[in-house]
């Protein structure tokens, strides 16, 4: 054998030789390449200059291990920017290593200004954002550039990636996200089919986007994240999607407190106007008004519309639940009382179309035999001044000549039902000081009551007319049950 190939057998034996050990150490340690730096993983992972800014947003403000994270992901993408986005800093300060202190930029939100969160987008210089959460880790080196490749053949506004060896309670799943503005609502349900429907997820999984798609969105960082942008994201119509061959790892995964995310989410919800949040299992959380608040909308003069009539949306849900249980309290309290009574107007034919109030009424109407005012004391006594019954509802008299009693949902929330007065009169019922309103609304005949009727009303039976239909269509015209007449039919799509 000559020299020149013993030199070139050796070369071979040692070529071979540096490929087993190195196929050895990714079989033995599969994340050996995540505590590589960027000099000695070179051209593995290709991210140019400027096109990728890694952005962190949900950690906790105490105990983290933020500087770790950024280390392990900014040392195996080469270039890649990072971006910490604080609502009120940490304590103590982070303090970022020599290594990192031209690459990661520490950003304090302005937490006092409307939509603060927008101004983050400022931060961001790249074509791409990747947003994580603290303790994240790359499984493979080129998960990004995997991910973004899905981001640009869809092509999508968003890519959520799933991670692995999260919490139980902090497991991902995934969702469809239904959004109704015009009733204040959205709705969450589990994917008749595949996870390519859904477009919410939940844990903490990364989601990877672009400048241009954070610059469609009012707040694309607020907390709780990514709540919020899931949501707004629903509002646009953005693009979401799954990329599940791309997988993280998050060996620290954020565990954050029930209580502060109860206060985000109900923040957040408020900001979006979502104000009845409907889950996959059914159960339904309330973010907008209650006994102890304000009702949600002014209370209306004369015949001018309430303000959500002006921005062409229906009562909110909790103003229609707030309503439809003060309605069920007077209604149980007037035949625990045998006061003789029933559903009236709006009311009556909110229940014969679907069993509740109509979706844009503000109030609930009762009829009650006048004769039967003394039965119950509190519709005597309101008439001198307001007067809190033991559960809380406020009665008072609607007039000053107390033919019309109003009993409210609570001392501070002013929803109500409104109780009309009627006098027996030669074959019929006659409602006092009605001369302004509809000579149909002022009397009706007696018969209608002879004998009482039931309806289903707020899931269950209370009195009204009997032949509801016929008395609801002397009242408003023929179809009325069918063809609802829409108090501003140019927002009806």
């Amino acid at each position: 054998m000559t020299k020149f190939r013993r030199v070139l057998l050796l070369v071979g034996v040692a070529l071979l030789v540096y490929i087993l050990v190195l196929l050895y150490i990714i079989r033995l340690r599969p994340d050996a390449f995540n505590n590589m730096d960027a000099t000695k993983l070179g051209a593995r992972v290709h991210a140019e200059r400027g096109k990728v800014t890694i952005v962190m947003r949900n950690f906790d403000p105490h105990e983290n291990s933020i500087v770790k994270t950024f280390q392990k992901i900014l040392g195996s993408i080469l270039d890649a920017r990072g971006l910490i986005l604080s609502d009120h800093g940490t304590h103590p300060p982070i303090t970022l290593p020599k290594s990192l202190q031209h690459l990661v930029t520490i950003a304090v939100l302005d937490a006092g200004q409307p939509h603060h969160e927008s101004d983050a987008a400022r931060f961001i210089e790249t074509e791409y954002v990747v947003v994580v959460g603290d303790g994240t880790r790359l499984v493979s080196p080129d998960m990004v550039e995997k991910s973004i490749r899905h981001l640009v053949a869809g092509p999508h506004d968003i890519v959520v990636v799933p991670t692995e060896e999260g919490t139980d309670e902090d497991e991902e799943s995934c969702e469809v996200l239904r959004l109704s503005p015009r009733e204040w609502s959205m709705t969450l349900s589990l994917p008749r089919l595949s996870a390519a429907e859904c477009n919410y997820f939940l844990g903490v999984p990364v989601v990877v986007t672009t400048k241009a798609a954070i610059l469609r969105l009012t707040w694309p960082f607020a907390r709780p994240f990514p709540h919020s942008l899931f949501v707004e994201a629903a509002m646009l119509n953005m693009s979401i999607h799954l990329c599940d061959d791309v997988l993280l790892l998050r060996k620290n995964p954020l565990v954050s407190g029930t209580q502060q995310q109860r206060k985000e989410l109900a923040a957040f919800h408020r900001l979006a106007g979502i104000k009845k949040v409907t889950h996959a299992n059914h159960s339904v959380d309330w973010y907008g008004c209650d006994r102890n608040t304000a009702s949600c909308f002014a209370a209306t003069v004369g015949d001018a519309a309430p303000g959500f009539l002006q921005q062409g949306r229906w009562a909110p849900p909790c103003c229609l639940r707030a309503i439809t249980i003060t309605a069920k309290h007077v209604l149980a309290m007037l035949a625990q009382h045998r006061v003789r009574h029933w559903l009236d107007n709006g009311a009556l034919l909110g229940a014969a179309r679907a069993g509740t109030l109509i979706p844009w009424d503000y109030d609930a109407d009762l009829g009650i035999n006048a004769d039967d005012v003394a039965k119950l004391p509190l519709l005597v006594s309101c008439r001198e001044g307001a007067v809190v019954d033991a559960d809380g509802y406020v009665w008072e008299s609607g007039d000053t000549a107390g033919n019309t009693i109003r009993v409210r949902y609570s001392e501070t929330n002013r929803l109500h039902v409104e109780i009309y007065l009627y006098d027996v009169v030669e074959g019929g019922m006659a409602r006092r000081r009605a001369a302004a309103v509809r000579a149909a609304d002022r009397e009706f005949p007696a018969r209608f009551l002879e004998p009482i009727g039931q309806v289903v009303f707020g899931g269950v039976d209370v009195c009204a007319p009997n032949r509801v239909r016929e008395f609801l269509e002397r009242k408003y015209g023929a179809g009325v049950i069918e063809r609802p007449v829409y108090p501003n039919a140019s927002m009806v799509k």
